[in-house]
């Protein structure tokens, strides 16, 4: 699926409809395929993007319909896999992993101060379960195949 800026989407947060693994998006500055028409790219069953409007289109394949974010009714205190942002989707403190991914050894996580997914928003990364991470209200939290996060 593609969608150009300003005719099928409008610059904004969004998160996909189809909350399954293999959502996989790209925020694009050009509409020919290439490696470097991508400004950022992400995936996981839960995907949170910031469109803006200097992009050409967000550019995805298994992620359902694209809608505006909005939080839920509570933030939660334990999370899987996907884009997170710390305050309204997951609460802000300290998290552990409690429950190791089927191989903990490809855990990714990320933390930025955005859904631009811009190298410039990055905060702090790894690619192992760390001892712990604290996350702060307003930031984004991304995690894949680390398994389930517990707040302590």
């Amino acid at each position: 699926v593609i969608l150009q800026v300003g005719r099928e989407i409008q610059p904004g947060r969004y998160t996909n409809t189809l909350l399954v693994d293999m959502c996989y998006w790209e925020r694009v500055h050009g509409l020919g395929g290439t490696l470097d028409d991508v400004i950022a790219n992400g995936n996981g069953p839960h995907s949170i993007v910031d469109v803006r409007a200097g992009d050409v289109g967000l550019v995805s394949r298994g992620c359902g319909d694209w809608k505006p974010y909005a939080p839920p009714p509570s933030p939660a205190t334990t999370i899987g896999d996907g884009d997170w942002l710390v305050g309204s989707d997951v609460a802000a403190g300290t998290y552990r992993v409690t429950s190791p991914g089927p191989e903990p050894t490809l855990c990714v996580w990320e933390r930025g101060r955005g859904f631009a997914h811009d190298f410039d928003e990055l905060i702090e990364s790894g690619f192992s379960v760390p001892d712990q991470v604290h996350l702060g209200n307003g930031e984004r939290f991304t995690t894949s195949y680390c398994g389930t996060w517990t707040r302590v």
